[in-house]
């Protein structure tokens, strides 16, 4: 069967080909073939001004409304620890991952000579802002531009998907790497965030990866091998459960992401609804 200009190609013949987790080739290919499905999973909003400062938005493929949508799927102590409050949401022209990119040394590339495939799409990034105590004052949240031959729909899917990931981040990595970050949950325990978050990871190692994405980082039945790994795949799990979908390589799990691993959609929530211990 004829594929298109980016390779993608149908639903199943991406699923039937591995590919790196840094290729979004089947991502796009089953996006493409739901998407009128994965559109009454996209959150809506009535407020069409987004909590954040958003910039260069001609390189957005979400609306401000959109943009308020995704940050409202997180509770509100979750959005509270977010380091986005004094960022700001950028547009930026695309991004791929090169053909040198490894987990242990993620590299990009403007230039699709120069990516690992033409649909290994960087969708979006956090640029966090450290202060020399080591403390995380800010982060903005980068989209970049969708090559324009994904369909339209599909390339608002991506950047949802990417906006909410990033969110997650700006939520995670103070909880992961700022040291003496406690958390309380909502049973009233304080618990010390990063041993809250390698909690997490000792669980998943049960589990397959959670997404074809955090699958570059992990392979099934392995240990996670650096903190890097351990974030993607708990924000990766973040993004899934808000979300209500994922693209990974089992079929069952795309719309019910987390029905095989309930004690880690448990964690998630729980650490989502936790607040902050102010020191």
């Amino acid at each position: 069967m004829k594929e298109d200009a980016l390779g993608i190609g149908t639903e199943s013949q991406a699923s039937n080909q591995p590919v790196s987790g840094l290729d979004m080739r089947p991502t796009i290919a089953w996006y493409t073939a739901r998407q009128e499905e994965l559109s009454r999973h996209l959150p809506t909003s009535f407020d069409e001004t987004s909590p954040f400062e958003v910039k260069n938005t001609e390189f957005l493929h979400l609306s401000e409304s959109r943009i308020a949508a995704c940050a409202a799927l997180f509770p509100p102590n979750a959005l509270a620890r977010s380091s986005l409050q004094t960022g700001t949401i950028m547009g930026k022209p695309s991004l791929y991952f090169s053909s040198e990119a490894t987990p242990e040394n993620i590299q990009t590339t403007s230039n699709l000579s120069e990516a690992l495939t033409p649909t290994a799409i960087i969708p979006s990034y956090t640029d966090h802002k450290w202060t020399e105590t080591d403390k995380l004052s800010s982060s903005d949240v980068w989209l970049f531009q969708i090559p324009q031959q994904i369909p339209p729909a599909v390339a608002e899917i991506i950047h949802i998907e990417g906006l909410i990931h990033e969110i997650a981040h700006t939520i995670v990595a103070q909880a992961l790497y700022q040291d003496g970050y406690q958390l309380i949950l909502p049973n009233g325990h304080i618990v010390n965030a990063y041993d809250y978050i390698i909690a997490f990871a000792n669980a998943a190692e049960n589990h397959d990866p959670v997404s074809h994405y955090s699958s570059f980082y992990k392979n099934p039945n392995e240990e996670f091998t650096s903190l890097l790994a351990i974030e993607e795949e708990f924000v990766e799990t973040i993004t899934a459960r808000l979300l209500g979908f994922v693209y990974c390589d089992n079929p069952d799990r795309r719309l019910d992401p987390l029905n095989d691993r309930p004690e880690i959609s448990i964690m998630v929530d729980d650490f989502l609804q936790a607040e902050a211990v102010v020191a």
